[in-house]
């Protein structure tokens, strides 16, 4: 909620770090670190094999990942549309419900 409310402060600081990382070809590593966090599925509490684990990804990194999916998906439909098909086009898994997801 934090983050919505104050997105017209913070998107254009991130739309420069993300045009900057884009340039550079680079993906932080802080924006790859997850938080795991253990969740307790049923049986007994002191044995760690009846917990999950749950991955908890920093909120930039997964937006910065949807922006580099966007961009190549993007590109690839641009190539595919002007009758240009390249070979990594045919082998980038770029799957409907992905699609769906980020859509």
């Amino acid at each position: 909620r934090v983050i919505k409310k104050s997105a017209h402060v913070i998107c254009p600081v991130l739309s420069t770090y993300f045009n900057v990382l884009m340039a550079e070809g680079t993906f932080p590593d802080v924006l790859k670190v997850g938080k795991v966090t253990p969740i307790f599925k049923k049986g007994n509490l002191e044995d760690a094999g009846n917990y999950r684990p749950v991955s908890t990804l920093p909120i930039f990194g997964k937006i910065f990942e949807k922006i580099i999916y966007k961009r190549i998906y993007n590109f690839a439909l641009s190539k595919k549309h002007s009758g240009q098909k390249p070979i990594w086009f045919q082998k980038i898994s770029l799957n409907q419900p992905c699609h769906k997801l980020l859509c």
